[in-house]
């Protein structure tokens, strides 16, 4: 689920609904995972939003 401040929670496997939330450069969102491959997942997304390359 990822949402922007207070605003709805939505599905992160769509990306319609990512769109939805109007998420501009610079602003913060909350991401949150569960299952057995939520760590790995975590550190995947957030490499992906803020911009970062993995090595």
């Amino acid at each position: 689920m990822i949402s922007k401040g207070n605003g709805p929670r939505v599905r992160g496997d769509s990306i319609l609904s990512l769109l939805s939330l109007g998420v501009k450069q610079g602003e913060k969102m909350t991401i949150e995972a569960s299952g057995p491959e939520e760590n790995s997942l975590l550190q995947s997304l957030i490499a992906v939003v803020s911009g970062v390359k993995n090595r």
